[in-house]
């Protein structure tokens, strides 16, 4: 009840004036304190769904400064739903559920979850246990059926497997082609998104088989610090995807701002994107969305919508406002 009325206050109190910052700090040390003793779940309210986190949880404050973070993928999910009326979508990475709940603010269409940590594969069921034409799966995705040594490193509500070969936990992989055979339903997506911290492109060249068939549009995170970590370098996977017959990408920055398009045989700003955000150690990074060339039209569309969405933004409360 305590930490709930904190977490509360710490959320609902603006950034600005000397009293506020007064709250805030004093809310601070009082969260610091509880969290000596345990790392407390809370309610958090995401678009009118009421889900469990876990205080540590770096949404809610995201939201708070970016209202219009991760809106993003809702937005193309939309489009994509115009166009493909079977679409389905494959969140791999799904954390506590807050995709499943924000593209459905604008389209309803069925979703498989993965989610590889136990415990936020735990929560993941307790905030969709309402949800319809949604699947969860418990996996941890990679480039192939693998089994790793390592540890699972938790960071402000996201985690990522680390190898480490004197580590006792053994984590096993599968490839996301293996897994959807188990779920014909999603076998052919046409949207995809991936968010696993560095493991976002060894997922999508294990599932090569995926993208020649079905084509799926990709949404996924590039940050070279994740990156490289996994041993990855990174810009190798945009004549992968070119090879596989995908033509244009769109990039966002980490807190959702449409940046620019470009067609992927475009190698040399690739390698500029990648220096830009390269020595940020994960703080700053951005989101892709690839199209295949049966969908150059469509991204074409988004972009364009993209393009008159945030000027109007731009336009009202600034893009970082709070209306």
């Amino acid at each position: 009840m305590i930490i709930q009325f904190v977490y509360n206050i710490l959320l609902a109190t603006p950034n600005k004036g000397l009293w506020n910052r007064i709250v805030l700090k004093f809310c601070s040390f009082i969260g610091a304190i509880l969290l000596k003793f345990r790392t407390p779940l809370v309610k958090y309210r995401l678009h009118g769904s009421v889900i469990t986190i876990p205080w540590s949880h770096s949404l809610p404050f995201i939201l708070k400064t970016f209202p219009r973070y991760a809106s993003n993928l809702a937005r193309i999910g939309r489009h994509a739903h115009q166009r493909y009326g079977n679409l389905s979508l494959v969140d791999i990475g799904a954390n506590v559920g807050d995709t499943v709940i924000m593209v459905r603010q604008l389209s309803h269409y069925p979703v498989l979850c993965i989610e590889g940590d136990e415990y936020f594969f735990s929560l993941l069921e307790k905030n969709l246990a309402s949800q319809k034409d949604v699947e969860l799966v418990h996996a941890f995705v990679g480039e192939s059926n693998e089994e790793v040594r390592g540890e699972f490193r938790n960071k402000s509500g996201t985690g990522n497997v680390v190898r480490r070969p004197d580590r006792a936990r053994v984590f096993k992989f599968s490839s996301l082609s293996d897994i959807l055979k188990r779920y014909p339903a999603f076998s052919g997506p046409k949207l995809v998104k991936i968010d696993t911290d560095g493991f976002d492109l060894k997922i999508l060249r294990g599932a090569a088989d995926i993208l020649r068939s079905a084509k799926p549009i990709l949404f996924f995170e590039y940050d070279p610090f994740f990156l490289s970590q996994q041993g990855d370098d990174g810009v190798s996977i945009f004549p992968f995807l070119r090879d596989l017959g995908y033509e244009r990408i769109l990039f966002y920055d980490n807190f959702g701002d449409f940046m620019f398009s470009a067609r992927l045989d475009n190698d040399g700003l690739f390698e500029e994107v990648h220096s830009y955000f390269s020595g940020r150690g994960g703080e700053s990074y951005c989101d892709l969305c690839v199209f295949h060339q049966e969908d150059s039209d469509l991204a074409l569309r988004i972009r364009d919508e993209e393009l008159k969405y945030f000027k109007s933004e731009r336009q009202t409360v600034g893009i970082h406002g709070h209306g």
